[in-house]
């Protein structure tokens, strides 16, 4: 119910903002007039862009920071049942061994966090800038003007839109072998099926 609630105040503007069948708006259905163009691409840049942005970074770094502490609890705990008569070279062999199984850990980590921000950036900012710069733009646009402003809307749109898939990808590619192995295995699988 909350979520409903904070959902329609974010929105609030649209109620009263939006107009259907206008001329010489990037959309149809778009702002009636410039200040509420103004406001409603203000909405979109916070609502979709920044706030998600932040809350990627600050989750994202909490998760690491997770993942940090619950090592290091495992580490004391596996330290607190070790038996005494261990030879001494043999653990901290294996502690510089987990110590670097750790930082690879935390590099791979960080790696998918930081390719995950900024590829996020690049795929939703341009929307926003184009949003930003219709508004802007005078309204009595030549042809050419006014084909190519909807060509870049619908092109930053296109982009936009591969923002949802990214993540996908980054886990494949920059997430360790965890989950290529999990894909090559759903793969298999697929092929498997379809060969019966």
């Amino acid at each position: 119910m909350i979520i409903v609630i904070f959902s329609i105040l974010l929105y609030a503007q649209q109620l009263y903002c939006y107009e259907a069948n206008l001329m010489d708006t990037p959309l149809k259905c778009y702002g009636k007039t410039v200040a509420c163009r103004y406001i409603t691409d203000l909405s979109f840049a916070v609502i979709t862009i920044l706030c998600p942005l932040f809350c990627m970074i600050l989750f994202g770094l909490l998760t690491i920071l997770n993942v940090r502490y619950s090592q290091g609890r495992v580490q004391a705990f596996k330290l607190q049942n070790t038996n005494p008569s261990m030879n001494k070279p043999a653990t901290t062999t294996n502690g510089n061994l987990e110590a670097k199984l750790k930082q690879k850990i935390d590099r791979s980590l960080l790696r998918m966090l930081l390719v995950q921000v900024l590829l996020f950036i690049i795929f939703t900012f341009p929307l926003s800038v184009q949003k930003f710069y219709s508004s802007f733009s005078e309204e009595n646009n030549s042809g050419i003007e006014t084909v190519i402003n909807g060509f870049s809307y619908n092109l930053a749109v296109l982009i936009y839109f591969v923002s949802n898939g990214m993540p996908f990808y980054i886990y494949t590619l920059c997430g360790g072998t965890v989950f290529r192995k999990a894909l090559y295995n759903f793969f298999i699988m697929t092929k498997r099926k379809l060969m019966r």
